[in-house]
């Protein structure tokens, strides 16, 4: 797919959304794309390259918890980053929050110092290791996960993350509705729960996003 193609496409994927990107950020995706396909080639990051599909399925999805949750000025905690899934669209999309993408896998750790360090995003902290043993827990407003097992084991290790006031984003498929039963039968803590279902243009996937606020006692 020729470049300036990808451009159109997915610049008005992104405005159709409801969602705002300059020339220079719809730029830094392009790159972006580009250096995930390429270390595909050796490297397992991810099973989507097709440009279109990375264009809607990594991206566009991304980007659209800020739809129902502002990350201006947040620090978001990006746990099982994988090829960068959410936290380098968020980063890209608002310069002003600070992220930081956890990865336990080091090939794909080494593949996200190399995006940040071309695309010379000066927002966004590689972590290599286990959320489980981030040196300073309780220090952000949010942590993410995108696909990252049930919403019950990420609760687990989120929880020790985020501030007493901030909030946890599980990014899922189709609604979960056993994962979320199960969820509200647990205390220690509890959590208020909201959640949101929505469509990819063209892809017609289902997708949602489950934001929990835990209820520290």
């Amino acid at each position: 797919m020729q470049e300036k193609a990808w451009l159109e496409f997915f610049s008005d994927c992104v405005a159709g959304s409801g969602l705002k990107l300059s020339d220079q950020q719809c730029g830094l995706f392009l790159r972006y794309m580009a250096e995930l396909i390429e270390w595909n080639r050796t490297t397992n990051i991810t099973r989507i390259i097709e440009p279109r599909a990375v264009a809607l399925k990594h991206f566009l999805d991304s980007m659209l918890i800020t739809r129902h949750i502002d990350i201006a000025l947040k620090k978001i905690a990006d746990v099982g980053s994988g090829g960068g899934f959410p936290g380098i669209p968020l980063a890209i999309l608002e310069p002003d929050c600070r992220v930081v993408v956890m990865e336990s896998v080091g090939k794909k750790c080494a593949f996200l110092k190399h995006v940040v360090r071309t695309l010379q995003l000066t927002n966004i902290e590689v972590y290599h290791g286990r959320a489980e043993a981030y040196p300073a827990p309780a220090t952000f407003d949010l942590a993410v996960s995108r696909a990252l097992g049930s919403i019950s084991d990420f609760c687990t290790i989120a929880v020790r993350l985020i501030k007493p006031r901030g909030c946890i984003v599980c990014m899922k498929g189709r609604l979960p509705i056993d994962e979320i039963a199960a969820l509200k039968t647990k205390k220690n803590p509890g959590f208020t729960l909201d959640s949101y279902s929505y469509c990819l243009p063209e892809q017609g996937e289902d997708r949602c996003i489950v934001l929990l606020r835990p209820c520290f006692t």
